[in-house]
C-alpha cells in the first residue's frame, strides 16, 4: 500500500542546507535524508507568488497560463483512485486556496495571535511554532496509517515566512565574537540596503552597516535551519522506521527562497516583491523513496513545481501518459553520457515570472533576468555564477536577444497552456560556457 507525504517549507533558502553545499550549520537529519534520497540540484519556482505556486503545484501548469488552459487538478485523481487525501498547514492563505477542491480534508495548523506573540523570541523549542507542526505532522501521520487506507499527505509550513520565533540560544550559535548581536526579534527581517544608503546620505560606513545586517539576520536564519533538523530528526526516523507507513514515499522541497542580502534586500519587503534571482526561486527538492530508487543521486536536469504531480501520479501507476518524470531520476540518466533518447527528455529552458511584469529565463548554461518598468536585462553565466554576481549583458549582446526573444515567445505559448515545447534551444544557449 504507497504512501506519500509531501513536506514545503517557505522561504527555505537552498543555500543553508548541507545537501547544497552549506558545511556551516549543523544540520545531521536533513544531511541523513539526502544521503538515502535522490536530489534535484536544479530545481525553481515559476513565481514567487504564492497562490500562483500552488496552482502550478496542484494542478501540473504554469504560473504563466491562463485560467482556461489550466490541466485538472491532479489530486483530485488520487481521490477517485481511493486515497485519503490530506492538507495540513499554519498558513491560511494556502488553506483557503481556490485550488485545494481535490483534498477530502483540511487541517489548519493554529498559529499565535498578534496578542499571543512575543516580540521576543521563545525560550524553549516546544514553544516555536515549528514544532507546533512537526508535531502535527506526525500525528496526522499516524492516524492516516492507522486507517489501513493509501494516504497522500501535503503539508505547507510557513516556517521561515511566518514567525520567527526560533529561540535566541539557536541564533547565538551561529554568531562570532566580533560579530554583530544576531536579529532578535520575531518579525521576519526586512532591510534594503538602498533605503540604509538614503538614510545615511553624506556619511561613509554604509556598504559596513548592511553588511552588519546580513551576517545578524544571517544568524538568526542559520539558527532556524538548525532547528528545523531537530525537530525534523523524529519525524524522519519514525518515517525509515514504517511508523507512517512502510511504502511511504517523501518529497520534501522549499516553496519560496528568501533574500539574505545577496542583492542588497534582507528578508522580506512589505508587498513581496522581491527580485527573480536565485536566492528567491532556486530551491530545494530531495525525495526519498522507500525502495531505495535512486538514492544518493543528483541530477543537475531543470525541474519545476508542475513536475511534482507528474511524478507523484507515475509512481503510483496512475499518469495518464508515459512517465516522464521518472526516467529522469534514475542512476542511469545520471551519468555524463547520454543517448540522444535520454537527452531528449531534459527540459532545456525554464521561464519565471514576477510581481511587476518581471521575468526570468534559465537554460543549462545562462540565466536572463528582464526586470519590468523597461529596466535593461541582466545576464549571467551558470552554473559558474550560482548567485548571480557578475552581470555579463553588456558583453553578450546576441545572447540576451535570444533569450529575451524566447521569454516573449514563451510566456505567450504557455499563456495558451503550451507548458513544453518541442523545438530545442539553439546550442549556444545550452552548451556548458567555459
Amino acid at each position: 500500500m504507497r504512501n506519500i507525504i509531501c513536506l514545503m517549507i517557505d522561504r527555505f533558502h537552498v543555500a543553508f542546507l548541507g545537501a547544497y553545499g552549506n558545511s556551516e550549520i549543523e544540520t545531521p537529519a536533513l544531511n541523513h535524508l539526502a544521503a538515502d534520497s535522490f536530489v534535484a540540484d536544479r530545481y525553481h519556482a515559476d513565481t514567487p507568488q504564492l497562490s500562483m505556486l500552488y496552482r502550478s503545484l496542484w494542478t501540473g501548469s504554469h504560473a504563466g497560463m491562463e485560467e482556461a488552459f489550466l490541466p485538472e487538478n491532479w489530486v483530485e485523481s488520487l481521490s477517485r483512485a481511493g486515497y485519503q487525501t490530506v492538507l495540513l498547514t499554519d498558513d491560511i492563505e494556502i488553506a483557503y486556496s481556490p485550488y485545494r477542491d481535490g483534498f477530502a480534508q483540511v487541517e489548519l495548523i493554529p498559529e499565535q495571535t498578534p496578542e499571543q506573540t512575543s516580540e521576543f523570541p521563545c525560550e524553549e523549542r516546544e514553544q516555536t511554532q515549528l514544532f507546533r507542526c512537526f508535531a502535527q505532522l506526525c500525528q496526522v501521520a499516524e492516524h492516516l496509517v492507522a486507517l489501513e487506507k493509501p494516504y497522500f499527505l501535503w503539508c505547507h509550513f510557513r516556517a521561515f515566512g511566518g514567525i520567527w520565533d526560533f529561540p535566541l540560544a539557536y541564533r547565538e550559535k551561529y554568531t562570532g565574537r566580533d560579530d554583530p548581536a544576531p536579529f532578535s526579534e520575531t518579525v521576519v527581517p526586512c532591510f534594503h540596503e538602498k533605503d540604509i544608503i538614503g538614510e545615511k546620505a553624506g556619511e561613509k560606513d554604509t556598504t559596513g552597516e548592511f553588511a552588519d545586517l546580513r551576517q545578524s539576520c544571517s544568524a538568526a536564519y542559520s539558527g532556524g535551519i538548525q532547528l528545523l533538523d531537530e525537530l525534523f530528526e523524529p519525524f524522519y526516523l519514525g518515517l525509515k522506521e514504517g511508523a507512517f507507513g512502510l511504502e511511504t514515499l517523501f518529497l520534501l522541497a522549499g516553496a519560496r527562497g528568501i533574500p539574505l542580502g545577496e542583492h542588497g534586500q534582507i528578508g522580506l519587503s512589505a508587498d513581496e516583491k522581491e527580485p527573480l534571482y536565485s536566492e528567491l526561486v532556486h530551491l530545494p527538492l530531495i525525495l526519498r523513496f522507500p525502495d531505495g530508487l535512486a538514492q544518493t543521486v543528483r541530477s543537475d536536469a531543470l525541474m519545476l513545481p508542475a513536475d511534482l504531480g507528474g511524478l507523484v501520479l507515475e509512481w503510483l501507476d496512475l499518469a495518464p501518459h508515459e512517465p516522464k518524470i521518472l526516467p529522469l531520476i534514475h542512476e542511469k540518466l545520471m551519468s555524463e553520457k547520454l543517448t540522444n533518447e535520454e537527452a531528449s527528455q531534459l527540459r532545456d529552458h525554464i521561464v519565471m515570472i514576477g510581481p511587476d511584469d518581471e521575468s526570468a529565463v534559465l537554460t543549462p548554461s545562462w540565466f536572463l533576468r528582464v526586470p519590468g518598468h523597461g529596466n535593461n536585462p541582466e545576464l549571467y553565466v551558470k552554473p559558474d555564477d550560482r548567485w548571480e554576481v557578475n552581470d555579463v549583458a553588456d558583453r553578450c549582446d546576441e545572447t540576451v536577444r535570444q533569450l529575451t526573444d524566447l521569454i516573449v515567445r514563451r510566456r505567450r505559448e504557455i499563456e495558451l497552456g503550451l507548458l513544453e515545447t518541442d523545438e530545442p534551444l539553439d546550442p549556444q544557449l545550452t552548451e556548458r560556457v567555459d
